[in-house]
């Protein structure tokens, strides 16, 4: 409500239309600027994730699969690039301009291409969300509102306590997608995946798998539900 209240009263110069639902959305960082950290910082973390998988065929593979989801999206005019990476553990990610890495370790996992789908397109669906520029845009609303509750309590004993609360809670805002960003990636994967032919099902037989892995290993799926939460819920 009070992100809505922001751009309605164009109090906040952050604005912009979710390409997705065309309500407005507040916004922290541009289309220019998510394109800009995909080129700056997505190749580190493939780095770290060991790089992508030393076989084109594998990597060629992946790409064809999201191509055919790309085509059908809210932002078709995004870089979208894919590629498999060599880390061992269960993860998937993307930059906010449409840069993917999924890695070894939740390939070998994947029963069929279905699944795959279901994987790209739930990070598709928050590149077409604008999560990531969503997310800094709270950040926007929080730290005003650490100035003004600064300001107000200036002359109080508590204003330091006030203060640091204001802090926590920004952080808490950045600590990864929110539960809505989740549901809205998945409604939208599973929307991406079915006009590009895959069966609906393949995004909860994603999700039932993680499920599953969750209880047997948790261990190796605690990268991914550090951004990708609540995966019972989800199923």
């Amino acid at each position: 409500w009070l992100l809505g209240a922001a751009c309605a009263g164009g109090s906040l110069s952050g604005c912009a239309t979710s390409p997705v639902t065309g309500d407005s959305i507040l916004v922290g960082i541009s289309e220019a600027d998510e394109k800009a950290i995909d080129v700056r910082v997505s190749p580190h973390q493939f780095s770290r994730d060991l790089g992508a998988v030393q076989d084109p065929a594998i990597n060629r593979y992946v790409s064809e699969v999201g191509g055919r989801l790309d085509d059908s999206v809210h932002r078709p005019g995004m870089p979208y690039s894919y590629r498999a990476l060599n880390a061992n553990y269960v993860n998937a990610y993307t930059f906010p301009g449409g840069a993917m890495g999924v890695t070894r370790g939740i390939m070998v996992e994947l029963n069929d291409e279905a699944e795959l789908a279901g994987l790209l397109g739930h990070e598709l669906g928050h590149v077409n969300a604008r999560h990531v520029a969503q997310q800094q845009g709270r950040s926007m609303l929080a730290q005003a509102a650490v100035v003004g509750l600064n300001v107000a309590a200036r002359d109080s004993n508590w204003g330091s306590v006030i203060a640091l609360g204001g802090q926590i809670g920004a952080s808490a805002l950045l600590s990864g997608y929110s539960r809505d960003d989740e549901r809205e990636a998945d409604a939208l994967g599973q929307e991406y995946m079915v006009r590009a032919g895959y069966p609906a099902q393949g995004m909860t037989a994603l999700h039932q798998l993680l499920v599953a892995q969750e209880r047997e290993s948790p261990s190796l799926l605690l990268t991914m539900f550090s951004s990708h939460c609540m995966s019972s819920e989800r199923r």
